[in-house]
């Protein structure tokens, strides 16, 4: 999954201020971002050309909801001035209920892939997400079903794995996303993980 070797990256990673949900570059550039990443891990899933993870509108509604996470460059001016040159991934994060946090959309940059973003976004959202009272941390994965592999997907779920996530739910596709259900280009379906956050503050 990682293309680079770099160095670890320090990134300033902070709930999207409102005002960004009217910069049209900045919305652009995570739209096509999102779009890119989940196109290229998730194509063997769709039927070609019929998928888009998000809009425009979408990134402007999780930025005004105050569910959206960015990471900068350190040291940038990304508050005064954004410049996508600086961006270097977002999360979304939301709570389920009172004792759930939730995130998803997590991506990086491929400029910064192996230099430890995904690992510090991921690290952003349970933090947060403790913050809002929350005791565990869920995520939902799309998996191929039915007898066929993804390495990329077994990859990112052995390293949730190792983090603390642990599988609770496997659900159908329709049953979750019934939008998406008719562009399935194979079989699949949602793995649902949660992770304790009370437990990781008692280690820490």
């Amino acid at each position: 999954m990682e293309e680079i070797n770099l160095p670890v990256a320090r990134a300033d990673i902070a709930i999207a201020p409102l005002s960004l949900a009217e910069n049209t570059t900045v919305l652009a550039y995570l739209t096509n971002l999102i779009n890119t990443v989940y196109t290229k891990e998730e194509g063997e899933f769709w039927k070609e050309g019929l998928f888009s993870r998000c809009g425009p509108e979408d990134v402007r509604a999780y930025i005004l909801a105050g569910q959206l996470a960015i990471a900068w460059r350190q040291g940038s001016t990304a508050s005064q001035s954004p410049d996508t040159a600086d961006l270097m991934g977002c999360v979304r994060v939301q709570m389920m209920d009172q004792r759930r946090g939730e995130f998803g959309v997590l991506v990086c940059d491929p400029t910064f892939r192996g230099a430890g973003v995904g690992r510090d976004l991921l690290a952003f959202a349970e933090d947060w997400a403790r913050s809002q009272g929350a005791e565990v941390m869920e995520l939902e994965v799309l998996c191929p079903d039915g007898g066929w592999e993804h390495d990329g997907k077994a990859r990112l779920v052995a390293w949730y794995e190792r983090v603390g996530y642990v599988l609770v739910r496997v659900s159908e596709v329709k049953d979750e996303f019934p939008w998406l259900a008719d562009i399935l280009a194979r079989p699949a379906k949602v793995r649902v993980y949660q992770k304790p956050l009370q437990l990781l503050a008692q280690v820490l």
